[in-house]
C-alpha cells in the first residue's frame, strides 16, 4: 500500500495548501511517507526542511520522487529510514535534522487495523519528535470500523489534546469510486502535546459526520 497515493493523503495536502502557515518555515518530519507526496507538498509550501521517513524497505519510491521533483522541493527533502519505536532510527533522524523535536509531525494513512504493538510504537515515535509547540497532523480514513484503530487514538490522548477537521469533501475529488470506498470518511486530527500537569482528556474519538 505504500506505493499508492491515497485520497486522504491528497486531501491533507489540499488542506495544507489552503493553510500553508502550518508548515511554512517549519521543520517537518513525515512518518510512513510512502510515496513522499505529503512531505513534498510541505516542501513546496515553504517548509524549512522535510524528513520523509518510512521502514527501510519502503524508501525507494520516495527517493525516486524526491529526485524527480523540482530543485526547490528536492533540496528541502531528505529521505531516511525510521521504523516506529526504533530508537536508533529516531536518533539518526534527530541527528540529521540537528534537532531533538520537530515543528510539525505528519502521518497520513498510517492507521488501519495495525497490531497493538505497531500502534504503540507509532505513538512513541510521535511523542519522541514532539513538544507542546509541535503540531501533529494525522490523516485518517474511517472505513466503517473504528474499534480496530481505537488503541492508537486512546494512546494519543494520553499525551495530546486534539482537534478534528473533516476533509472528506476534499478527498472525494481525488477518489476513484468503487464499492470498497462507499462507506469511508476522511478526517484530519490536529494534536498538540499536553503541558506538564495537564490532565489527559477522556477517550473521545469523534464519529464521522452523518451522511
Amino acid at each position: 500500500t505504500n506505493r499508492k497515493v491515497w485520497p486522504t493523503t491528497l486531501a491533507v495536502g489540499e488542506y495544507l495548501c489552503d493553510h500553508p502557515d502550518l508548515v511554512r518555515g517549519k521543520k517537518v518530519v513525515e512518518l510512513g511517507t510512502g510515496s513522499g507526496a505529503g512531505g513534498m507538498i510541505c516542501a513546496a509550501l515553504g517548509a524549512e526542511s522535510v524528513y520523509l521517513t518510512d521502514v527501510p524497505g519502503a524508501l525507494k519510491l520516495a527517493e525516486d520522487n524526491v529526485t524527480a521533483a523540482s530543485p526547490g522541493v528536492s533540496r528541502l527533502c531528505r529521505v531516511m529510514p525510521c521504523t516506529w519505536g526504533e530508537l536508533e532510527h529516531i536518533g539518526a533522524v534527530r541527528e540529521a535534522a540537528q534537532v531533538q523535536t520537530f515543528d510539525v509531525v505528519l502521518a497520513s494513512e498510517c492507521i488501519y487495523k495495525q497490531p497493538p504493538e505497531t500502534f504503540e510504537a507509532l505513538v512513541a515515535t510521535i511523542v519522541a519528535f514532539s513538544t507542546p509547540e509541535t503540531k501533529v497532523l494525522v490523516g485518517y480514513e474511517f472505513r466503517g470500523e473504528l474499534f480496530d484503530d481505537l488503541i492508537f487514538f486512546s494512546s494519543m490522548l494520553e499525551h495530546f489534546d486534539v482537534d478534528t477537521i473533516n476533509i472528506g469533501d476534499r478527498a472525494e475529488a481525488h477518489r476513484r469510486h468503487d464499492a470498497a470506498d462507499d462507506e469511508s470518511d476522511q478526517l484530519l486530527y490536529v494534536y498538540r502535546m499536553l503541558l506538564p500537569g495537564q490532565v489527559p482528556l477522556p477517550v473521545r474519538v469523534p464519529e464521522p459526520p452523518a451522511r
